[in-house]
């Protein structure tokens, strides 16, 4: 398993999550992982949002706004730099809290694949 090159790894990675005919749709692979993966994608939507929220009321309250209708684009001149840099810190922090996350989850769906693809291989 581990003396495997790149292109061997990626191959058996596919012979692993090929489904056998007959199995129910609920047990295929493909939609686990795609269910895993559109979670995965509205839990960093979900940060994301959270981490900006904090910025965008700074910049509507210190005008950062150049034109009031639109706060889709902020401009962060008129913010005081010692709250912006906070602001930021803590966006991206919060953002990187979520990613190891996300690859020890994808990590684990693949050895959990792995294994149930050995153990039926076995019986």
């Amino acid at each position: 398993f581990a003396k495997r090159g790149p292109l061997q790894a990626l191959r058996y990675s596919l012979e692993i999550t090929r489904d056998a005919a007959g199995v129910r749709f609920v047990d295929r692979y493909l939609p686990r992982g795609a269910i895993v993966l559109l979670s995965l994608v509205l839990l960093q939507g979900a940060v994301g949002t959270i981490g900006a929220v904090p910025s965008l009321a700074v910049g509507l309250l210190f005008r950062g706004v150049e034109n009031p209708e639109d706060v889709s684009v902020l401009n962060p001149t008129g913010m005081p730099i010692a709250l912006l840099i906070p602001l930021e810190l803590f966006s991206v922090l919060l953002s990187a809290a979520v990613l190891p996350y996300s690859i020890a989850v994808f990590t684990l769906f693949y050895f959990d694949v792995v294994a149930r693809r050995e153990i039926s291989s076995s019986s």
